[in-house]
């Protein structure tokens, strides 16, 4: 069935290779997005927090190739930044936890409207998967980044608080009031950076043109319908 609030079904389906190989280039495609500092913007009050373009063609790998590719190129981001990135292991890590939860949320979320729908709709499959991927990376990077405030970089904490001082949003004097106000903050910038990263990726993966270059066939979340159709 073809028509504008249905996936459009492709005869063919990427190799396995396809995938693995497709895989590989867009992580590394990420990673040349996520390296140069003119592709950053600050976030503003915690400026260390960066919107970046990176996240796009591994989200994109994602919706083309299945969640196993999200998940490689996710990886091959992280080790590329290990590397050859401005902020070193835990950056690079950090970032893999936000990119991996992302896509995470974004299977379960397409998989779970799979499942109770009869239809598979391109908006429904979608908007669930968009969901669940924004709840689940606020809530894994809240976690992480407690983790990581209180534990691992204590002293990070200071500098943090007293960012959000200098803008009075809190008393660098109050730390519980000020670890909230971060983790507040963080959760809204990774709510923005989930819809940055998606939505762009999506109208990427239905440019009929895109499937043709890459010789990708039917892409992921096509097949997913295909098999609802035709079980």
């Amino acid at each position: 069935m073809q028509s504008q609030d249905y996936l459009v079904i492709s005869p063919v389906k990427p190799s396995k290779t396809a995938k693995i190989a497709g895989a590989a280039v867009f992580g590394a495609l990420a990673w040349f997005l996520a390296v140069p500092e003119f592709f950053k913007i600050p976030f503003y009050p915690l400026t260390y927090l960066t919107f970046d373009f990176a996240e796009i063609p591994v989200m994109f790998s994602f919706l083309v190739f299945g969640p196993a590719a999200g998940i490689i190129s996710s990886v091959v981001l992280w080790g590329t930044l290990n590397f050859v990135g401005s902020t070193g292991t835990f950056g690079a890590t950090m970032k893999f936890i936000a990119v991996a939860s992302a896509a995470l949320g974004l299977w379960i979320g397409v998989s779970l409207y799979s499942k109770v729908s009869s239809k598979i709709a391109l908006k429904g499959a979608l908007a669930s998967g968009f969901i669940f991927s924004l709840l689940l990376r606020v809530a894994i990077m809240t976690v992480a980044n407690y983790v990581a405030l209180t534990i691992v970089f204590p002293d990070f904490m200071g500098f943090a608080v007293d960012m959000l001082a200098k803008a009075n949003i809190v008393d660098a004097t109050a730390p519980f009031s000020g670890i909230v106000a971060i983790l507040l903050i963080t959760g809204v910038y990774n709510t923005i950076h989930t819809a940055l990263s998606l939505i762009p990726s999506y109208f990427l993966s239905t440019i009929p043109s895109s499937s043709t270059a890459l010789k990708m066939g039917r892409p992921w979340i096509t097949s997913i319908q295909a098999k609802k159709q035709n079980p």
